[in-house]
């Protein structure tokens, strides 16, 4: 999607959640094969995305659920909520 490929990911299960790192590369057969290789890679890429998936979040009752950022306080520095 958009052209971005999956350069690596981690997974922790102490944790319970999962990391990925995309981005924008034409060729993926540039992507390297070592694990030091794909971090160095993800670390001086333009435009590389961590995404993580919190385990069971995707259930409606879940602990974690998707948050815009847009209904809450969070990250405000008056406190006021946020109208997105």
């Amino acid at each position: 999607v958009l052209g971005f490929k999956l350069l690596m990911y981690r997974e922790f299960p102490q944790w319970e959640f999962n990391v990925y790192f995309v981005a924008p590369i034409a060729d993926a057969s540039t992507i390297p094969e070592d694990e030091d290789g794909r971090w160095a890679m993800c670390m001086n890429t333009p435009g590389c995305l961590e995404l993580t998936w919190n385990y069971g979040s995707e259930k409606e009752d879940a602990k974690y659920v998707y948050n815009t950022g847009n209904g809450d306080s969070t990250g405000t520095s008056d406190g006021q909520k946020i109208k997105g």
